[in-house]
Formats: C-alpha cells, sequence, structure tokens
C-alpha cells in the first residue's frame, strides 16, 4: 500500500488486472487453441481498492465465469486464464491467490442416449450448445445420459428474465417426453 500522491512506492494491481481483462478476448481463440466446441469467459466483476482518494489501490479481485461445450476445452481454458494470472502477477510483484466456486462440468451428452432422446420427443439439436451452468454434467461424469430442454420456442421469453413465466402447457408434453423414454 502506498499513499496515492507516491503510486511509484507501492504495488498496484491496475496494470496485472487491465492486463488480464484486455487479453480475455485471445483465450478464446477457436483456431489458435484448437478448441472443439464453444468457450466463454465473462467477466462478472471486479473489486480494486476502495473510496479512499488519498490511499492507491492494493489489492484486487477478478470475478470470471468460464464456460465450454467439452470438458477439455473448460479446463484448457481454466489452466490458460490461471497460467496467464500467475505470470501477471509475478511480473508486477504481487500475490495471486485463486478460488473456485459453482464448479460446474461441461454437460457432455451420450450419443446413444442423446438419439434416444431425439427420437422418443422427435426433437432436434441446437445449432448452438445452451450457454448456462448445469448441475446435469456431474451426473454424467458417472453415468451415461442425455441432457435435454422442451422449450416454449424462440418467441417466449427467455428463462431467468423478468417476463419469463413456465407456461404450464408444456407440463404435460414434458411429462409424456419422459413416459416415452422410460
Amino acid at each position: 500500500p502506498t499513499h496515492a500522491a507516491y503510486p511509484e512506492l507501492g504495488v498496484s494491481p491496475a496494470p496485472a488486472v487491465g492486463q488480464l481483462l484486455t487479453e480475455i478476448p485471445s483465450f478464446l481463440n477457436k483456431k489458435e487453441h484448437g478448441y472443439g466446441g464453444m468457450v466463454l469467459c465473462t467477466v462478472v466483476g471486479v473489486q480494486m481498492g476502495e473510496k479512499a482518494f488519498g490511499a492507491a489501490a492494493e489489492k484486487a479481485e477478478v470475478w470470471l465465469t468460464l464456460r465450454a461445450e467439452q470438458g477439455m476445452d473448460l479446463e484448457k481454458l481454466r489452466k490458460m486464464v490461471l497460467a496467464r494470472a500467475e505470470e501477471l502477477a509475478v511480473q508486477g510483484g504481487l500475490t495471486l491467490e485463486t478460488e473456485e466456486q459453482d464448479v460446474f462440468p461441461a454437460t457432455e451428452n451420450d450419443k446413444a442416449c442423446a438419439d434416444k432422446v431425439l427420437k422418443a420427443c422427435a426433437g432436434r439439436v441446437l445449432q448452438e450448445p445452451m450457454r448456462w451452468s448445469e448441475d446435469f454434467g456431474h451426473y454424467l461424469k458417472h453415468c451415461r445420459g442425455a441432457f435435454f430442454g422442451i422449450g416454449a420456442g424462440e418467441d417466449y421469453p427467455g428463462l431467468h428474465t423478468a417476463a419469463y413465466e413456465y407456461p404450464d402447457g408444456l407440463l404435460m408434453r414434458t411429462a409424456e417426453s419422459f413416459l416415452h423414454l422410460i
């Protein structure tokens, strides 16, 4: 820590944080890193310093959400982000501490199970994978299965939006889909 009038006497996390944030798009380059599917790294928050105009920032937190269609890609992205954060910390004379929370593995369907779901539900494969985190990925680490959604249509308000309300008309269709699978 140092007085704001003498920033050169302290160690600031600002350059490392700024560099990490500007490099995030390069971590997502599918061609460069050989990802097999979709990958995302979303900045959900950054906290640095405090509202004390006489003191330079001495600590920072960067909160990221990493997502990937495939488990191998998720691990590759995770390692890349952590390695770069460590490099920047060393260069800046900083100490890096990391913490992971709400870790969800990629939800990778078993092909035979997915084919069964598509047939039973007269469904179709999405052009783009669902992007949300899902507990189901944990189950698929221990048994074969397929995650699927029954939607209300493209023009219906999205899940977790203020306008979303579960359409009761889907309840019977959902129950029938599970009965077909059984």
